[in-house]
């Protein structure tokens, strides 16, 4: 399920580059013939005409600036936000930091029978996913020897959790039900997402949930659609019940979709209690809303997450954006007293950019962790001077590890320095980008042929239609700084 599904979200925000090989020799150019390159570039790009195209680029050996157009400028980040909140979560809660989640229980198990209820609670483990649920259902059934549950099965909040809304702030309504726009409580499954399958049936679809569970109520709408053999698998935005119309062909393979639940307790819970039933416990209650967590509560099992470093690296690679949400509300949960909300962690983000990385306060705008909202804003300025920071923090390896590679094309036949391009590593980015319609970015590390570390900023709003002019442009400004060779080391070489 999860294989499927980060295939899915990768398709949606990393594209590969399919470009032209730029036709110029790489020889190398200082800042004033780096400018002069970049400023030729951009501006006779097609991408330049409709698009507003941001850049800056900055030497980290020795800080001075090598290209800037529009630095200062806010635009929409999309998910290039989330290294703004992955470097907060490094230096606050620290690369080895851990989610927990527990079941506990409003009585004790006598006998292998618990005569209350069962309750999951969880801090914001991003990264729980069937198979680790499973396993505290297994520890559970073993430490207790449990055979039986007479009272129900529910998903505890915590009392500051109770009032986060399901969704962040200005997240698009319409996206409810898609995979990346995820519901949001203190615990959650598979990044709040289950797969629905969908296979021919005689009379009707046949319809399996992964995980396995007798809820969300499924509806099966057999005179949907023109073409009966079409299958449309969603849900009504706010909605629990899927909606399923079309039946596909007997020869036909399954047809698979990921959603969102609305509210995913209820939904988690059920998947808990069918995983004890098929594990041969007998549940006699039923899944019922979401509570608070009884001052009584006994707590039977827990298990300890990821690492952060670990999530922090699917966070940045596959673009996670359950991920950033609940490393926000665990930032407003660990480093305030107040209630934990999006604000809250937004405000404790914005500080520490600010205060500690020393980030203009007016040069970035943050509303949620992950970059969906389309009310975050950065600046090209911003970027390049948490990359500058980043790069000499105790953390960097682990933040470094999460930003994905990319190739720079070499112009067939050429050499640098006498030596054949063919024989230099061409993966020379590591970046993050960020992508949703009209919004293509990506800010990271370059390494020059010489072997210099450039940070940089590649920000464009506002095109529209295809992105693959932008991802041409963007290729080519790589070719151009791999060039990079300050005017004094050009002098000494020669």
């Amino acid at each position: 399920m999860l294989t499927s599904r980060f295939a899915r979200f990768g398709a949606f925000f990393i594209v590969l580059l399919t470009t032209a090989l730029p036709s110029f020799a790489l020889e190398p150019v200082d800042t004033n013939g780096l400018t002069a390159a970049l400023d030729t570039l951009i501006e006779n790009h097609p991408a330049y005409k409709r698009t507003t195209i941001y850049l800056k680029v900055v030497d980290l050996e020795t800080g001075e600036v090598l290209y800037g157009r529009g630095g200062d400028k806010l635009l929409v980040p999309a998910s290039n936000l989330k290294i703004y909140t992955a470097s907060t979560a490094f230096d606050l809660l620290g690369a080895d930091y851990q989610w927990s989640t527990s079941v506990s229980s409003t009585k004790p198990i006598k006998r292998g029978v618990c005569q209350g209820d069962l309750i999951i609670h969880g801090t914001g483990d991003p990264m729980l996913d069937t198979e680790q649920l499973a396993s505290l259902a297994d520890d559970l059934i073993k430490q207790n020897k449990l055979k039986r549950v007479q009272g129900n099965v529910y998903v505890a909040i915590s009392p500051r959790w109770e009032h986060v809304p399901l969704k962040g702030t200005g997240w698009m309504w319409d996206d409810d039900p898609d995979y990346y726009n995820m519901s949001i409580r203190s615990v959650m499954l598979n990044y709040n997402t289950l797969e629905v399958v969908v296979k021919h049936g005689k009379d009707k679809p046949i319809v399996t949930l992964v995980p396995a569970t007798d809820w969300p109520k499924i509806e099966i709408d057999e005179a949907a659609q023109d073409d009966p053999t079409k299958v449309r698998i969603t849900r009504k935005p706010f909605d629990e019940t899927i909606h399923i119309s079309g039946n596909p062909p007997a020869d036909a393979e399954p047809v698979q979709e990921t959603i969102t639940m609305h509210d995913p307790a209820l939904w988690i819970a059920a998947v808990f209690k069918q995983m004890l039933i098929e594990r041969g416990v007998k549940v006699n209650g039923d899944v019922v809303s979401t509570q608070s967590i009884p001052t009584d509560a006994v707590e039977l099992v827990s298990h300890k997450g990821q690492t952060l470093t670990e999530a922090m690296r699917h966070f940045l690679r596959v673009s996670e954006n359950a991920v950033g949400e609940m490393t926000l509300l665990k930032l407003a949960e660990t480093q305030t007293e107040d209630d934990v909300s999006w604000p809250a962690g937004a405000k404790v983000i914005t500080d520490w950019l600010v205060n500690t990385a020393g980030l203009e306060p007016d040069s970035f705008y943050i509303v949620d962790g992950s970059g969906l909202s389309r009310y975050n804003r950065i600046s090209a300025d911003s970027s390049v001077k948490l990359l500058t920071f980043m790069k000499k923090h105790k953390h960097f390896e682990p933040f470094f590890d999460g930003l994905n590679e990319y190739e720079v094309p070499f112009p067939e036949g050429e050499k640098w320095d006498g030596v054949p391009l063919a024989e230099f590593d061409n993966e020379r980015v590591f970046a993050k980008s960020g992508g949703m319609r009209s919004v293509a970015t990506l800010s990271g590390y370059v390494k020059t042929l010489d072997g210099r570390w450039l940070a940089f900023s590649f920000l464009t709003n506002g095109y529209y239609g295809s992105n693959k002019p932008v991802f041409d442009l963007r290729s080519k400004v790589w070719t151009e700084l791999i060039r990079y060779r300050p005017a004094e080391v050009a002098a000494e070489m020669n």
